[in-house]
C-alpha cells in the first residue's frame, strides 16, 4: 500500500493508532509533500518506508523507486521442498531462518512441527526444470530446458530423444551439462504438429516424457482475417504480419488484377501497403502477399460494392437498404422489427406509420432487438459519421446543438442521393401519455451512457443530447 497524505487530517474518521493498529504486519510506503507534513506520524504509518519530498515533480522517479522494491520483496518467496531423513511415529520440528537477515525479532524465521509416521526412505527422482509434462514450442524461439536426477544413487546420465526428428531439433549444451544436463529445444518447422521428448537418466534408469505442440508458421492480415467490402475509389491500408517466423520475413505483394485494385507499397516497411480499389461495383479481386523467406503466402479478397446495399433480417424476413460511410455501414432506413414486447410500438399504434417511421424503442429494447452481426452504434461511431459528413472534431465532441442546417440537410437526403435518410419518427415518452413530435423531431439511439443514454436528436440542427431511458425512440444499426 502507498498512502500520500499531509499526515494530520483532522477529518480523519480513525486515529492514529487505529491506522497504525489495522496495518498490522501490512507493508506500507508513505510520502509527504510540502511543509506541513506530520512527519511523526507518517513515520508511524510508513511500515515499509517514509519518503520526504519538497515537489511533485519528484513523485515520479519515488513511485519508481518504491516500484523496484515491491518487486525485490515480490521475487524473495520460494516453494521450498523439503525431504526429511526422519522416520517413525514421531513429531518433528522445522525451522527456517535466513542467513545474515538484517532483520531481527521472532518473525525473521518460520517454526513449524511435522509427523513423520509413514515417511519412506528417499528415492532418486528426474525432474525436468522449465516446463511440465507438456509444452508449447514456436517457430524461431527455441526453448532452454535442463534435467536433473535428485538423490540419484549412482552419478547421472542423460539422454534425450524426440519421436519427430524432422520437426524438433535437440541441442545438448556440453560444456554446461554435468549433473545436470541442458538443452536448447528447437521447432525445425513451420509447418506445426505434435511431437513427444523423452528424457532419460540411463545409470539410474529414470525416464521423463514432454507431449510437445509445435505451433504453425502463418502470415495473416492484420486486422482483416475475411474478406474486405470497398467502394470505388476507396483506399484501405493494410499490414500483414508473419507468426513465428523461421526467418527474418520479406514480402512481396501482388494484385490479381491491377486494373481493378492497385497497390502502393510502404517504402519504409515492406509489410504495409495502400491498395486503392477502381473497379466497378460487383467486381472481385484477390490480394496476394508472399513471405519469400519463409515460403507462404496469404491472400485477402477484395469484393468491390456499392454505397448502397440490402441487408435481410432473417427473423421476419424485412429487407433493410444499407449504406457505406468510410469504413461504417449503417442500415439506411429506421429499424422496424416487432419483438413482441411492450417496450417497442409503432407510433401512435398506426401501422401506417410503420413504413417510413420503423418501430421505437426503448434503450435496453434497442441493444437487445439487433439482428445477428449488427450492433447499436455508439457515441463515438455516431460521432464519425458526423464527422464524414463535414462536422469538425471541436463540433461532434460537444453537446447540444453542433454544426450547422446542412449536416441536417444532408443526413435526410435519400440514400440515392447521398443521404442517411434520417427521419423526424418523433418519440414515445415514459412520461407525459402521448406519442408526439413526428415530423418535427427525430430521436435516435446510442449504445453509450453518460448519466443517460446519449441519444442524437435531429431538428434544425443535429443535437447530441442524453434521455431517459424509458422513452421509445429510432433505431439505427451498424453492421459488426
Amino acid at each position: 500500500m502507498i498512502l500520500i497524505t499531509d499526515g494530520s487530517d483532522t477529518q480523519a474518521s480513525s486515529t492514529l493508532q487505529q491506522a497504525l493498529t489495522d496495518i498490522g504486519t501490512k507493508k506500507v510506503y508513505t510520502v509527504g509533500l510540502g511543509d506541513e507534513q506530520d512527519k511523526d506520524a507518517l513515520k508511524q504509518l510508513g511500515t515499509a518506508d517514509y519518503y520526504e519530498l519538497s515537489d511533485y515533480s519528484e513523485l515520479a522517479q519515488k513511485f519508481e523507486d518504491i516500484q523496484k522494491d515491491i518487486e525485490a520483496y515480490a521475487n524473495s518467496f520460494y516453494w521450498l521442498y523439503y525431504k526429511s531423513p526422519k522416520r517413525g511415529d514421531n513429531v518433528h520440528e522445522l525451522t527456517l531462518k535466513v542467513p545474515e537477515n538484517k532483520n531481527t525479532g521472532d518473525n525473521t524465521m518460520i517454526t513449524d512441527t511435522f509427523y513423520s509416521t509413514g515417511f519412506e526412505s528417499v528415492k532418486p527422482e528426474l525432474a525436468i526444470n522449465g516446463v511440465g509434462e507438456t509444452m508449447d514450442l514456436y517457430p524461431g524461439t527455441p526453448v532452454n530446458l535442463s534435467a536433473k536426477t535428485y538423490y540419484p544413487d549412482v552419478a547421472p546420465a542423460y539422454k534425450w530423444e524426440t519421436t519427430k526428428e524432422e520437426l524438433i531439433q535437440i541441442v545438448v549444451d556440453e560444456e554446461k551439462s554435468g549433473e545436470t544436463s541442458y538443452v536448447e529445444i528447437k521447432a525445425l518447422s513451420g509447418e506445426g504438429g505434435t511431437a513427444q521428448i523423452k528424457v532419460t537418466d540411463t545409470e539410474n534408469n529414470l525416464t521423463k516424457y514432454i507431449d510437445v505442440t509445435i505451433h504453425k508458421t502463418e502470415i495473416v492480415f492484420v486486422d482483416y482475417s475475411e474478406d474486405v467490402e470497398l467502394m470505388k475509389d476507396e483506399t484501405l491500408l493494410l499490414t500483414v504480419d508473419t507468426q513465428y517466423p523461421l526467418n527474418e520475413p520479406s514480402y512481396t505483394w501482388t494484385s490479381q488484377d491491377n486494373n481493378l485494385v492497385s497497390i502502393t507499397i510502404d517504402a519504409d516497411n515492406e509489410n504495409k501497403a495502400t491498395i486503392k480499389v477502381l473497379g466497378e461495383k460487383g467486381e472481385t479481386c484477390d490480394i496476394t502477399v508472399e513471405d519469400t523467406n519463409n515460403n507462404m503466402s496469404q491472400t485477402l479478397t477484395v469484393n468491390i460494392v456499392g454505397r448502397i446495399g440490402e441487408f435481410t433480417d432473417e427473423r421476419d424476413g424485412k429487407i433493410y437498404k444499407t449504406v457505406r460511410v468510410g469504413d461504417q455501414v449503417w442500415l439506411g432506413e429506421n429499424f422496424a422489427y416487432d419483438t413482441g414486447n411492450h417496450t417497442c410500438k409503432v407510433y401512435n399504434d398506426d401501422d401506417a406509420n410503420l413504413a417510413k417511421h420503423g418501430r421505437l424503442y426503448t434503450w435496453h429494447e434497442a441493444k437487445n432487438a439487433c439482428p445477428e452481426g449488427w450492433h447499436l452504434p455508439s457515441d463515438e461511431e455516431w460521432k464519425a459519421l458526423e464527422m464524414a459528413y463535414g462536422m469538425s472534431v471541436s463540433d461532434a465532441d460537444l453537446f447540444g446543438s453542433r454544426g450547422d442546417g446542412s449536416i441536417v440537410t444532408a443526413l435526410m437526403k435519400p440514400l440515392e442521393e447521398g443521404g442517411m435518410n434520417l427521419t423526424l419518427s418523433g418519440k414515445s415518452p415514459y412520461f407525459g401519455g402521448i406519442d408526439r413530435d413526428m415530423n418535427s423531431f427525430g430521436y435516435y439511439w446510442s449504445s453509450t451512457w453518460n448519466n443517460e443514454p446519449v441519444i442524437r436528436l435531429v431538428s434544425g440542427s443535429f443535437q447530441r443530447t442524453r434521455s431517459d431511458g424509458s422513452n421509445k425512440h429510432s433505431v439505427r444499426y451498424v453492421k459488426d
